[in-house]
């Protein structure tokens, strides 16, 4: 049986991160034209037959297991391939969406093929009962959820056409795992550059699109991070010591690198969050 359900929005709703708009299961989907697109972002899967979507000038199929993530406003159209095509879907919007959905990896509208069908079937009818719930808090509790969803969303899902960020990302992970293995060590440009077979200008482009810095200050990032688990988990260990371990010889440069993060210095951070 068609299932679907439109929460009543009140100023809680408008004034959280992400909010449910419509949700609905088992639902037999028709010829679907919107030329000026949807007001709200929308995650649809396939459960049964297949249809089909046409986006910005191209058609993908949707069979079992796959699904589209559609941004607000933009144009689409979709319909049955088979006689019979049932979806899941819910609809969203929210104070800091736009920042949320690209922070957790959905940097446009696209196809996707999902993994764990059954899985997400049971997600969406946990977010149906709490969306219709009579709790006085069930408007904080979809949120919650909606949140989780769209992280096990992305973690279950393969873009059938990547983002030029998904594929710059993918391309730098060599790299990053080196940095993680190796930060207390000298690491030269070239070095990485050639983990990924580039070179070090065009490694420092990827970084810049990826982070929005450099590959150094990703470095001096990561380092200062691990210096600060030191500092909390080896509480016997010198500021000298931890410096030399996260790969800065010199404890004068690694507090001007610290506070420079930070905004304090090692000892006032370790202050700061070590019990009396």
């Amino acid at each position: 049986m068609q299932t679907t359900y439109f929460p009543i929005q009140d100023l809680t709703s408008h004034s959280l991160p992400i909010y449910l708009s419509s949700i609905g299961y088992d639902y037999m989907e028709g010829h679907m034209h919107r030329p000026e697109g949807y007001g709200r972002y929308q995650w649809v899967h396939t459960t049964t037959g297949e249809g089909e979507l046409s986006l910005h000038g191209r058609l993908y199929s949707l069979p079992v297991g796959h699904g589209m993530f559609l941004y607000p406003n933009v144009p689409h159209t979709y319909y049955p391939k088979t006689h019979l095509w049932t979806t899941e879907w819910l609809s969203f919007d929210g104070k800091d969406i736009a920042q949320l959905v690209d922070a957790i990896g959905f940097h446009s509208s696209g196809v996707y093929q999902l993994d764990h069908l059954d899985q997400f079937k049971t997600y969406l009818r946990e977010g149906y009962r709490l969306a219709t719930s009579t709790n006085q808090y069930s408007t904080l509790d979809m949120s919650s959820f909606l949140y989780n969803f769209l992280i096990e969303l992305i973690k279950n899902v393969k873009p059938l056409h990547k983002t030029s960020r998904s594929n710059q990302y993918d391309k730098l992970q060599p790299v990053l795992l080196y940095l993680d293995a190796h930060y207390a060590q000298p690491l030269l440009l070239e070095t990485m550059a050639e983990l990924i077979h580039v070179s070090p200008q065009y490694l420092c482009t990827l970084f810049k699109k990826v982070f929005n810095t450099r590959p150094s200050a990703y470095l001096n990032h990561l380092r200062i991070n691990k210096a600060k688990e030191m500092m909390l988990t080896q509480p016997h260990k010198s500021i000298a010591q931890i410096a030399k371990e996260v790969g800065v010889e010199s404890p004068s440069y690694f507090s001007a690198l610290f506070k420079k993060h930070e905004h304090k210095t090692p000892n006032e951070f370790i202050l700061l969050h070590r019990p009396l």
